[in-house]
């Protein structure tokens, strides 16, 4: 229903993207949510990852179970702009 939703809006356009925050711990929320720069996790990624605020830009961005998500994650999300 929140797809269909979506395309009937004015940025049906652009990406529809969602992310379960309740699947993930803090740490993961976090560079889902904001991304990270290449080499910002040790030994981690060698390339920029964008977050999922970023690639929903001028579309939709689903965050299911927000609500149970770990506190420090989704009171980050709130406080985004």
């Amino acid at each position: 229903m929140l797809t269909v939703s979506h395309y009937l809006s004015s940025r049906w356009q652009g990406p529809f993207i969602s992310l379960n925050c309740a699947a993930l711990n803090d740490n993961l929320l976090d560079s889902e949510l904001f991304g990270h720069e290449a080499g910002g996790f040790s030994p981690g990624p060698s390339k920029r990852h964008p977050g999922r605020f970023e690639r929903a830009d001028g579309g939709t961005l689903f965050l299911d179970e927000l609500a149970t998500a770990p506190n420090a994650g989704a009171g980050e999300a709130v406080k985004s702009d």
